[in-house]
């Protein structure tokens, strides 16, 4: 499928290490290498739309108490600088949300679909453990045509990245 749309390498929002107690309600995100990028704590991401995307909609890093709710995810093409201008072999990423070495994530009731890997990442470096991650009542559809060495999958927890029984998955 052609990236119609995913026309930049930017990121729509940008929450630093000391953001916090930030809403970003009711928007809408297209043609973006990252929607909402959050290394902050306190943040809420409610009710948005992100299409044509490139990396990822919704990147949790270094975080805790981000809450990602009520979001309509469509189209994640993947890393590429623009559109056209990465070899297809060369693209990585395409995920819905990507969750990485983050505390109290709460992840609900999102739609996410047509996302080239994976609907919902929690990954990390193995030293720092993801913990308290709630994952409940997510529509996940249409993850396929992954690139390389990379899977599809609806939910991905990387082993060894999570503290034990820190992720809870349910419908």
């Amino acid at each position: 499928e052609k990236a119609n749309g995913f026309s930049n390498n930017n990121v729509g929002v940008y929450l630093s290490a000391h953001a916090s107690d930030i809403f970003i309600k009711d928007n809408e995100f297209k043609g973006l290498g990252l929607g909402v990028y959050s290394k902050g704590d306190n943040i809420y991401i409610d009710n948005n739309f992100f299409y044509d995307m490139g990396l990822c909609a919704i990147r949790i890093e270094n975080a805790s108490y981000n809450f990602i709710k009520n979001n309509k995810i469509d189209k994640i093409y993947g890393g590429m600088n623009t559109v056209l201008n990465a070899p297809y072999d060369q693209k990585s990423f395409a995920d819905g949300v990507y969750i990485y070495v983050s505390t109290n994530v709460v992840v609900f009731n999102n739609e996410i679909s047509r996302c080239k890997r994976i609907g919902i990442v929690v990954e990390g470096d193995g030293k720092i453990l993801n913990e308290k991650i709630l994952i409940m009542h997510n529509i996940i559809k249409k993850v396929t045509s992954s690139i390389g060495g990379e899977f599809n999958a609806g939910v991905w927890v990387e082993g060894g990245r999570v503290k034990y029984n820190s992720v809870i998955i349910a419908d």
